[in-house]
């Protein structure tokens, strides 16, 4: 299995569908891991996705920081608002 096909799956069993992730500003924002995790985390309990932000933070800290971008942007979708 090549590390595409490993993400492909693993984008496939984590994270929400697009329509159901919340709106969250990433992109030109504090690129602190901690400060990521902390926007992502409001936005899921923000939209009442309690459990959503639990396991957010279970996948994204599973991981280096790259992972942790790219689990973020399986669980909310960047906006500049």
């Amino acid at each position: 299995m090549n590390e595409n096909t490993e993400n492909v799956e693993k984008a496939e069993t984590i994270g929400l569908s697009e329509e159901r992730r919340p709106s969250c500003r990433l992109v030109g924002e504090d690129g602190n891991a901690f400060a990521i995790m902390g926007r992502v985390r409001r936005a899921l309990i923000g939209a009442g996705m309690k459990q959503e932000a639990e396991d957010y933070i279970k996948h994204a800290t599973s991981g280096d920081y790259d992972n942790l971008i790219g689990v973020s942007m399986l669980y909310v979708n960047d906006s500049d608002d």
